[in-house]
């Protein structure tokens, strides 16, 4: 998802769910901060105090993008989180929409509801849980299981101009990125050999470029036959309808937070909250 979602989607949601403006404001300012924390710039204070960032995103042409380490702090536990379904490592990293797991994290950081920083946690899962609704099917880890057919790629019920767009879009892309949205470190031979030679093996969704995170799409892609479970395997996706579960999700997500400090709830005091 992008910012139409993680931050304007995210403040409507929060609204909507009862809880007062401010509330709304800072979740919302923090999910879409995930996306915009790219800088590690460290900040020194007269004081003899250091603040050092910890980036949660990275620029698509961020030569970062490659290190493995990277890809584990920042894009499979923020970007793609692990269903944590299957047998082989790289089958478990791939995110599935609304898993168990998220919905554990969910309910861990509500449990923070009391905590100063509970705003701010609740934007940070806000972004999280989302991208389970957009972003499942592939992993943040660099790997074969991202790749598809690059041919059998399609937009169906789309009006002319709007497959035009995409037409141009997608030419420029692989012809910039390459047919799996880069040339990347495969993640489980990375694993046994630091020194790997780097192999075509697909980071996150690029390989269907930005098709996931665009709520008005209906299109379907196929993988390509590398791994049985999904050999030549044809997915067909309406995003209208998977973000329209995201935000049915988020809903009950800021419900529950304001049930569980009511002081973020509409009418309860709301531009007082931060200096209690």
């Amino acid at each position: 998802m992008q910012i139409d979602m993680h931050y304007h989607g995210v403040y409507a949601l929060g609204l909507l769910a009862g809880l007062n403006q401010e509330a709304a404001e800072v979740i919302a300012t923090a999910s879409q901060y995930v996306d915009d924390s790219v800088g590690n710039d460290t900040l020194d204070h007269h004081s003899g105090a250091k603040l050092i960032p910890e980036p949660t995103a990275h620029h698509t042409t961020d030569v970062r993008n490659l290190d493995r380490d990277h890809q584990r702090y920042i894009w499979i536990p923020f970007h793609f989180l692990p269903g944590i379904e299957g047998e082989d490592l790289t089958e478990r990293l791939v995110c599935r929409k609304n898993s168990d797991l998220a919905k554990k994290m969910v309910s861990h950081h509500l449990g923070f509801a009391e905590r100063p920083f509970a705003l701010e946690l609740m934007g940070v899962t806000a972004h999280v849980y989302a991208d389970t609704f957009a972003h499942f099917g592939f992993s943040g880890a660099s790997s074969r299981r991202n790749k598809v057919i690059n041919d059998e790629i399609e937009l169906l019920d789309v009006t002319p101009a709007t497959q035009e767009y995409w037409n141009q879009k997608s030419s420029k892309f692989f012809r910039k990125y390459g047919k799996s949205g880069g040339w990347w470190r495969n993640i489980k031979r990375s694993i046994f050999s630091a020194g790997a030679e780097m192999m075509s093996g697909a980071l996150g969704h690029g390989a269907v470029l930005t098709f996931p995170d665009q709520p008005y799409l209906h299109w379907k892609y196929t993988y390509e036959a590398e791994f049985a479970d999904r050999s030549q395997q044809t997915v067909e996706r309406e995003n209208q309808k998977s973000f329209l579960e995201g935000c049915r999700a988020l809903y009950g997500m800021f419900q529950r937070l304001g049930q569980n400090n009511q002081q973020y709830q509409a009418g309860s005091n709301g531009g007082g909250f931060r200096s209690s």
